[in-house]
């Protein structure tokens, strides 16, 4: 009899890699290395096993932005994570499982997710503990719902207040930046599921604080100060993968730009973990910045480039195998990805332990987890010296409320979290010319036919869910969200 070393957890992970990839056929290296969207195999609550079935054939890498499925309900999230894993682990040839992956910055953001404070407030505490107490807590909730890697923390260092995204920053500086990325990267990590850290790289940093724009930075300031972050959660803190960034750098956008990810990353900062791209970057590469004929080619300038997986579907990833028949790509290339894949998904023990206990949901101690994040929201706050009595803060003086967020239950509350994401979902589902965008996932799904007939990422939920989130007010409630005014 064969000895099936992949399947034994007593050798190390390079062997059991090592052995596994041998026994793969291209397209099964292929696929590894493409993620793609639940609403690809899941229509109104429900997953369709024959479309799981037919996307499944070859095993696949990831899928991403995962936590949607369970968005009104928790229960629901968690048994899909175990029905999903079954497809792929009982019913392909080499019974590689599949990693749930979603946004979780400032929590796992569906329902039942403790939502805490956005990473400026975290930062503006100067408390890494805080940071630690919060990850953990976010750590085991994914875990707990069947989510085994999260796309943060953000360590973007941010110093243009214009651009738009500076809340998803723990702000300016290195240092601080560096702690509490480390702090966040552990906890996660030590609670079985893995991190990656983004956007690398010199996101923040664009030119006239835009997204996606050019980043003029000069090389010995991209690695002092942008890298930093990043290279110690990779020597501190063991991060397992990172995500490229959409941003322009010398030309080329760092999905496809070999100094930053073969040399900068790999030889200068010795990473071996992970890198993914962003969501729709590599269809950027064609359709953005106009580097390549076809959004084939894209995906192949980008493999070349060193960049390992595509998300947040595969759209031209998948045609990689083609390239290496036609003698454009080295398979080689494919295999030194693959065996990053491979490797995260034996670390997190995904071949010994599929799946998750159905009967046991982590949703005790509630207040507990809403109490710190109260401590994290009171600590943020920055009292500046009131010189001169400049501020009217006398006891008889009145203060005026004035603006739409004075009463807004809505507006303390940051993005991805679970009344982001809701928000998200009725814009898709209300604008259906769909130039409503959500970070590149539309702009990808309408180009690939895998995606097509289920039209949009909206149709995951079903009616009950719908009627759920249009009482808006009942969960902001029920999350115990309050207005400043009520504050006050």
């Amino acid at each position: 009899m064969e000895k099936m070393i992949y399947k034994n957890p007593n050798y190390s992970i390079e062997d059991r890699v090592n052995d596994l990839i041998k026994r793969m056929t291209l397209e099964e290296k292929v696929m590894q290395l493409c993620g793609q969207l639940p609403s690809s195999f899941v229509k109104d609550g429900k997953i369709d096993y024959k479309r799981l079935k037919v996307i499944a054939k070859c095993g696949y890498g990831r899928i991403t932005q995962y936590s949607l499925v369970g968005l009104t309900d928790i229960k629901r999230i968690r048994s899909f994570s175990n029905e999903i894993q079954k497809v792929f682990v009982n019913e392909t040839r080499l019974n590689i499982p599949v990693i749930l992956q979603s946004e979780c910055l400032s929590g796992y953001p569906s329902e039942g997710g403790t939502i805490f404070p956005a990473m400026i407030n975290l930062a503006a505490s100067w408390a890494p503990k805080l940071v630690e107490d919060m990850a953990k807590i976010i750590g085991k909730e994914c875990k707990d719902v069947g989510i085994n890697t999260v796309m943060s923390p953000v360590v973007d260092i941010s110093r243009d207040p214009r651009w738009g995204r500076c809340y998803e920053t723990f702000g300016e500086d290195v240092y601080l930046t560096t702690q509490m990325g480390i702090n966040y990267v552990k906890a996660i990590q030590n609670e079985g599921v893995s991190c990656i850290a983004k956007h690398f790289l010199g996101y923040a940093e664009t030119q006239g604080g835009l997204n996606t724009a050019v980043t003029r930075v000069n090389n010995r300031e991209l690695y002092e100060v942008f890298a930093t972050p990043f290279e110690a959660l990779d020597k501190v803190a063991n991060v397992d993968g990172m995500m490229a960034s959409y941003s322009e750098i010398d030309g080329l956008p760092v999905g496809c730009n070999k100094v930053i990810i073969n040399d900068l990353l790999r030889k200068t900062m010795n990473f071996k973990g992970l890198l993914t791209s962003d969501g729709a970057a590599i269809w950027k590469i064609y359709d953005y910045f106009k580097l390549a004929k076809t959004y084939e080619e894209a995906g192949l300038l980008a493999k070349k480039a060193g960049l390992d997986t595509e998300i947040p579907i595969g759209g031209a990833y998948k045609y990689l195998g083609n390239f290496v028949k036609n003698n454009q790509l080295d398979e080689q290339l494919i295999d030194e990805s693959v065996k990053r894949v491979l490797a995260i998904k034996f670390k997190l023990g995904l071949f010994e332990n599929s799946y998750i206990k159905e009967n046991v949901i982590n949703i005790e101690k509630v207040q507990e987890k809403r109490n710190l994040s109260e401590i994290i929201a009171e600590e943020s706050i920055v009292l500046l010296e009131n010189k001169d009595n400049i501020l009217p803060l006398t006891k008889n003086r009145k203060i005026a409320l004035i603006g739409p967020h004075a009463d807004n239950k809505r507006y303390p509350i940051a993005g991805y979290t679970y009344p982001a994401y809701i928000e998200m979902l009725k814009s898709l589902k209300k604008n259906v010319k769909k130039d409503v965008s959500f970070n590149g996932i539309i702009d990808e799904e309408q180009k690939d036919e895998d995606t097509q007939s289920f039209n949009s990422i909206y149709s995951i939920l079903n009616e009950d869910d719908w009627k759920k989130l249009d009482d808006e007010i009942h969960i902001l409630d029920e999350i115990g969200a309050v207005s400043l005014k009520e504050s006050l």
